[in-house]
């Protein structure tokens, strides 16, 4: 319904190449966003997610509108940056969870961060968020990668609850990482390629690009802060997300570099 919605209103997107001379590429609505805020509100409604995700929840509305507004009209990059600088910090400080110290990240130094706890933390989660989009522009891999990564996330909370006697699951974490797995499943079904589908259905998004990296950020902060001193270090933290980090990096050095601008799409 949300794809013929997006047809019939103009919500597409418009492929310029063919893969071959005599074939015709039709349009793709980029309504992938809406179907994931509407699954993960039904998840939300019927799982019950705890009061400490309302932050977070508050930042998928926040990324959510700025997506949409992307897909369909220029927008100033102060803008789009400060909307995602303020759902970065509403999922933050709602989730109470905070980076306080770099770990040996840079080598044998920790570096305590103090004061600047919640601006790194905020910067952390956005950074993420950040990757995600970026690589559904450059490959269009954003949701495969992101079902990667939550269910590493997953395996590593769950590893983490079994070797420190911690009750599973985590506050909010549990509830919200299953609820995100069973969107990326449902919405595998429109997106990967298969036998007969050599083009996916809809595609994601701004919108639903910033979602899924708002999302794994949060999570990801839980499995960092939420063990306490046995979570998972910043480093580890950065392997799970090495795919979207090493795109957004070297997609818009090489860009800048070109004197391109570095948040376009690609075809």
């Amino acid at each position: 319904p949300l794809a013929a919605l997006g047809i019939q209103y103009g919500w597409v997107y418009q492929n310029k190449r063919a893969t071959a001379p005599t074939t015709v590429m039709p349009p793709v609505p980029f309504v992938g966003g809406a179907a994931l805020v509407l699954g993960l509100l039904a998840a939300a409604l019927i799982a019950g997610w705890p009061a400490e995700t309302i932050g977070l929840g508050i930042g998928l509305v926040v990324v959510f509108v700025l997506g949409v507004l992307e897909d369909r009209w220029p927008m100033r990059r102060r803008f789009w940056f400060a909307g995602m600088v303020a759902a970065a910090a509403a999922a933050v400080i709602g989730g109470q969870h905070f980076v306080t110290h770099t770990g040996p990240v840079l080598g044998p130094f920790e570096i305590p961060l103090s004061i600047f706890s919640l601006p790194f933390t905020i910067a952390f989660v956005g950074v993420i968020a950040l990757g995600f989009r970026t690589i559904d522009r450059a490959d269009g891999l954003c949701d495969g990668q992101a079902l990667i990564s939550s269910l590493a996330l997953t395996i590593v909370a769950i590893i983490l609850a079994s070797q420190q006697a911690t009750a599973w699951p985590l506050p909010g974490f549990a509830a919200v990482a299953q609820s995100l797995i069973g969107a990326l499943l449902g919405l595998a079904f429109y997106t990967w390629r298969r036998p007969g589908r050599r083009l996916a259905a809809i595609y994601l998004g701004s919108a639903g690009a910033m979602m899924l990296g708002l999302l794994l950020g949060w999570l990801a902060l839980q499995v960092h802060a939420g063990f306490g001193e046995a979570g998972i270090g910043i480093g580890g933290v950065l392997w799970l997300f090495a795919v979207p980090l090493a795109d957004l990096l070297f997609y818009g050095l090489r860009r800048l570099l070109a004197g391109q601008n570095w948040t376009a799409k690609d075809r």
